[in-house]
């Protein structure tokens, strides 16, 4: 019994030590990371930077370390110098513990980020305000020691209630997401992967040429992409797809040209024959007592877009809707 009681207090002894080491350690690192991550930033961006704490944890995402960014700003360069790209109340970054100590060959496995509100802006130039990204041709880049310490192996992302703002001057086009919960897994470092995505938004707006497609609608959509970085091209085929009540499958691919074109075929339709599906994508008849409104009839929904998207062709695109023997009250 004497070997029992000796394991057991060596065990009892070295549990007790790593608890012990999983709170010092952050402490005795804290300032490491912080510079850590200034020196990224500053290598990696050019923008203005602010951020309210570095924090680095090894229980948030257990078994894997956490370096937590806490009120992160991004501000804008040249035409968008007084404009907000992003804010995030925590963005929480996950890796192995002994990397983030070394300080370098960081491999980065999650991104996680809440409450952040993204505007993406184009001008009536064309200049969009998301180029940040320090040129690799800078002689300063270009030195050894400027190579990022971080080495992405992301399996796994997630946005928690966010906003995302899209305002595009140039094409006159407008989108807005709010209380946006995006999350996506795969092996997002591979040529060619699978990413399975799932995306909800209580309200979606969509204006192209200040016709109003989508006025707060809620969104909700769940799909798996195929992705091929070599090609650029991103092909879909999902089932879930729900605006207001009104469910959509949707089947094609989308694919990445040079000089800013995209070239895109995709079919989408509704696969039940609900009247009032079609007519809860009325904003004003959707938001007050939806499920009290008697409806009848039958309605069909469907449509299609093919061809080249640029800022100076716009692809071929149908929408169709029949509404028969119809009527709501």
């Amino acid at each position: 019994m004497r070997w029992l009681k000796k394991s057991l207090k060596i065990a009892g002894i070295t549990l007790l030590s790593l608890v012990l080491l999983a709170f010092i350690i952050p402490v005795v690192f804290k300032k490491q990371v912080q510079a850590l991550v200034k020196r990224e930033i500053n290598k990696q961006i050019n923008a203005k930077v602010d951020f309210t704490d570095v924090k680095l944890s090894l229980f948030r995402h257990f078994p894997r370390a956490t370096i937590s960014i806490k009120g992160l700003s991004i501000v804008g360069k040249d035409y968008f110098s007084k404009d907000t790209l992003i804010a995030a109340s925590k963005i929480d970054i996950t890796a192995g513990l002994f990397s983030v100590l070394k300080g370098k060959d960081i491999k980065v496995h999650g991104l996680y980020v809440q409450q952040p509100r993204i505007h993406l802006l184009v001008n009536r130039f064309g200049k969009v305000n998301w180029d940040i990204a320090k040129a690799s041709t800078d002689s300063i880049a270009a030195k050894d020691t400027t190579a990022s310490a971080f080495k992405l192996s992301l399996k796994k992302y997630k946005i928690s209630n966010g906003y995302l703002e899209y305002s595009d001057k140039q094409s006159d086009t407008y989108t807005e997401l709010k209380e946006l919960n995006h999350s996506g897994s795969g092996n997002l470092t591979a040529d060619v992967f699978t990413l399975s995505t799932s995306t909800d938004a209580s309200s979606a707006s969509f204006v192209q040429d200040g016709i109003p497609y989508l006025t707060n609608t809620k969104a909700d959509l769940d799909a798996a992409i195929q992705i091929d970085n070599k090609t650029n091209t991103y092909r879909f085929k999902t089932n879930d797809i729900q605006l207001n009540a009104l469910k959509l499958s949707a089947d094609g691919f989308v694919h990445l040209l040079d000089a800013g074109s995209v070239n895109m075929d995709f079919r989408f339709s509704s696969p039940t024959n609900d009247f009032k599906n079609i007519l809860s994508m009325v904003p004003a008849i959707y938001t007050k007592d939806f499920s009290k409104i008697k409806t009848s009839g039958e309605a069909q929904f469907n449509g299609f877009v093919k061809g080249i998207y640029s800022p100076q062709q716009l692809p071929a695109y149908d929408v169709n809707l029949l509404v028969k023997n119809a009527s709501f009250q």
